[in-house]
């Protein structure tokens, strides 16, 4: 199973990786964490800055390999 845990990663940036490497939607994403799809998208966007990621499915195999799976 792939969980994001990258040390340097807030827990809800992990929330947010978590989900999206199980193939959740930005909209799947907000709803089961009860926040707003543009929170989503900030929380990602600092999640790809602290890994150095291009996109989320560069963000999930980063914080994956540099982290390990959880």
């Amino acid at each position: 199973m792939l969980a994001p845990s990258h040390p340097r990663l807030s827990p809800r940036e992990r929330q947010v990786l978590t989900l999206a490497a199980h193939g959740a939607t930005h909209a799947m994403i907000a709803r089961r964490l009860g926040i707003s799809e543009h929170t989503v998208k900030h929380t990602a966007a600092s999640a790809f800055a602290r890994l150095g990621a291009d996109n989320m499915p560069h963000a999930v195999f980063l914080a994956y390999v540099r982290g390990g799976p959880s």
